[in-house]
């Protein structure tokens, strides 16, 4: 499987003001969804839909209520680049190398490469999206330390600064 946008919905001014009458109500009914939920719909009659699939279009509906335009896109399991994954973060490749290095998200080296799975990325953007994670710096008194090592080196040349 390959990553393919399967749905665009660019919502209209009518969609987000129908968005925002309903969201509420189906974010409540999602938030319990665990089992398979029945809809009703006058045109087809009722059916089931698994419980990930309903919480899914309630988070549809809550984007487009804020006016957003949302993609629906498969997602394969392959693993991916740093590049690509720090795109997916939104986030520079620098900052992910920072993330990685940190052990946030788990990754492997092929040669001189690093390969994250997929899923683990997108793990890691739920839990920013949550604010269980946050970038990752180097403490304040590593970096005094770094600076401190680099002032003495200077000084032991008689580089002067």
């Amino acid at each position: 499987m390959s990553n393919e946008t399967i749905g665009l919905i660019e919502p209209t001014t009518a969609d987000v003001d129908l968005a925002r009458r309903q969201h509420e109500r189906l974010m409540r009914a999602a938030a319990n969804a665990e089992q398979p939920v029945s809809i009703s719909i006058p045109s087809v009659g009722e059916f089931d839909l698994p419980g990930s699939v309903f919480r899914a279009l309630a988070a549809i509906l809550h984007e487009i209520a804020d006016g957003n335009s949302v993609a629906v896109q498969t997602v394969d399991e392959a693993e991916i680049s740093t590049t690509d994954a720090a795109a997916l973060l939104g986030m520079s490749r620098p900052t992910l190398i920072n993330v990685l290095d940190a052990g946030e998200i788990p990754f492997r080296w092929i040669g001189s490469h690093r390969r994250l799975s997929r899923s683990a990325v997108l793990a890691y953007r739920a839990r920013l999206a949550r604010g269980e994670a946050g970038p990752v710096r180097p403490r304040r008194s590593d970096r005094l330390r770094a600076l401190e090592e680099m002032a003495e080196a200077t000084d032991a040349l008689g580089l002067g600064y």
